[in-house]
């Protein structure tokens, strides 16, 4: 038997394409911050409702990154300064 999975939370991407929802597997419960400080290069972003696909992150340029669903193929354009998941919040809360 493996470490838990924990849900940390979401981030509604608008559009009706649904949300990212962040998911850590540890021992003992991630606090929030701990969540927030997680790289997107770490595959812990899922895509729900639409296909449950994780989300790798992919650098494209010096300035721009692309977050790709391997489920479904859908594709955001994102900065390249944007490293953890607490940026990406800021980022979608725009």
């Amino acid at each position: 038997m493996g470490a838990a999975v924990w849900v940390k939370g979401n981030i509604p991407l608008g559009d009706n394409e649904g949300m990212l929802v962040i998911l850590l597997q540890s021992w003992e419960k991630p606090s929030a911050k701990e969540a927030d400080a997680v790289k997107l290069t770490s595959g812990f972003l899922h895509h729900y409702p639409r296909c449950g696909g994780r989300i790798r992150a992919i650098k494209i340029t010096k300035i721009k990154q692309v977050l790709f669903c391997e489920g479904c193929g859908l594709r955001l354009s994102i900065p390249d300064s944007l490293k953890t998941i607490k940026d990406l919040r800021e980022y979608f809360k725009k």
